[in-house]
């Protein structure tokens, strides 16, 4: 069973055991945390802890550092641009420069700048599949960026403060057939993304050039190129 909160504070932490070993020390402010009761219970309950599932990993957490709600904005208000947030530390955004995707059910965190072409970009999609465009990750912080970089390698993972997730200027739908490099919602996004400012990078495609098979193909990741 799986109960939905939202990070209370910037710089929330999660930790491999409850106030041990600090995995990451600066999840964003009304991020999406899933408390696992049932990995909880297994693991052994802690007063005043919570097992969770949040940036693609799993931990424990403070129970007073989560809510109910999400407080984000649901889009720029202080309408901020591209070039502004890429002034900032990569992976170090200051919580005013992102919004919530307002129609993703976990209200994923993006850099503001690049939510109003994403959300023209969904209601293309939506009037093509009768759907949202599925979203797994916009921003990403620093010490999530390190974390991933860690256990997954330069194949999968970005260098540390070089992804543009790290401006909130990039998305990752999901890693299914429908969103694979075959599948029909990808294709839809290779040919229409870029009348929404969004772009698939050729270096991402699954051939090369030569025809070779490329190992740093990723169906999955479209940034955002707009002002």
């Amino acid at each position: 069973m799986n109960d939905r909160y939202f990070t209370k504070s910037s710089g929330t932490d999660l930790y491999a055991a409850a106030g041990k070993r600090l995995r990451i020390g600066d999840i964003p402010k009304n991020s999406i945390v899933y408390r696992d009761l049932r990995w909880e219970k297994a693991g052994g309950p802690v007063a005043g802890w919570y097992f969770v599932r949040t940036q693609g990993m799993d931990g424990w957490m403070k129970a007073s550092a989560l809510a109910r709600k999400s407080t984000a904005p649901t889009s720029n208000t202080k309408n901020y641009t591209r070039k502004q947030v890429v002034k900032k530390a990569n992976g170090m955004l200051p919580e005013s420069m992102l919004a919530a995707i307002p129609w993703d059910k976990e209200k994923t965190l993006i850099a503001a700048p690049a939510l109003a072409d994403l959300t023209r970009m969904n209601t293309a999609f939506k009037k093509k599949f009768g759907k949202n465009i599925d979203v797994d990750l916009a921003y990403r912080t620093l010490d999530t960026q390190k974390y991933y970089y860690k256990e997954l390698g330069a194949y999968i993972a970005a260098k540390p403060g070089t992804s543009n997730h790290g401006w909130g200027l990039a998305i990752d739908v999901p890693e299914s057939h429908a969103y694979s490099f075959r599948g029909k919602y990808y294709k839809w996004l290779k040919s229409n993304s870029k009348k929404y400012n969004w772009l698939h990078r050729k270096n991402l495609e699954e051939f090369r050039a030569d025809g070779s098979r490329n190992p740093y193909a990723e169906a999955w990741h479209f940034e955002y190129n707009g002002q």
